[in-house]
């Protein structure tokens, strides 16, 4: 039972946010996998049911669309098996092909994922090169998630790289 002192904010957005919310669910919908795409349709249901009418109306009424684009390169590998494996810091391993079409296989420590059109991008520490790199997820060969699990180390983590390359992480607390 809730106090009777207990006071719950309404959830109300303006045009500006709700515009943005259904952009960023249509972004996602167009350019991540099958699974992201639900999950970002339900989000968008759950605000949907939340708000009160008149904005509800807002979100059927935005002009903002992301169609499916013919840019987009298909990947081979779980997408969202690597975003879990990213968030539980399981170690994956990849048989990966390079921009001159040399396979290798490695051990990497998955640390973050990023997007720049068309191309999904896996950033982790790599086990062979005792370094960070980047990898393409089109050219995955393979992927499996091992159910060895890393620590952050120092100099191995995230903020590491983004301090290397750098770059400042913005981050929402």
């Amino acid at each position: 039972m809730i106090d009777r002192n207990y006071h719950l904010p309404p959830l109300v957005f303006d045009v500006e946010e709700i515009e943005t919310l259904v952009l960023g669910a249509a972004m996602v919908g167009s350019w991540s996998d099958d699974q992201m795409a639900a999950t970002a349709r339900r989000a968008l249901d759950k605000i949907k049911t939340a708000l009160p009418e008149r904005q509800r109306a807002m979100i059927g009424e935005t002009a903002l669309f992301v169609p499916d684009s013919s840019r987009k390169i298909p990947w081979s590998v779980d997408f969202s098996a690597i975003r879990r494996a990213v968030r539980g810091k399981n170690k994956l391993a990849l048989k990966y092909t390079n921009e001159r079409g040399e396979s290798t296989e490695r051990i990497i420590r998955p640390l973050a994922m990023a997007f720049f059109v068309p191309v999904w991008l896996l950033l982790g520490w790599c086990e062979l090169r005792n370094d960070f790199r980047n990898f393409r997820l089109d050219r995955m060969e393979s992927m499996e998630v091992l159910d060895e699990r890393f620590r952050d180390e120092r100099g191995k983590t995230l903020n590491d790289y983004l301090k290397q390359i750098g770059h400042k992480a913005k981050r929402k607390k």
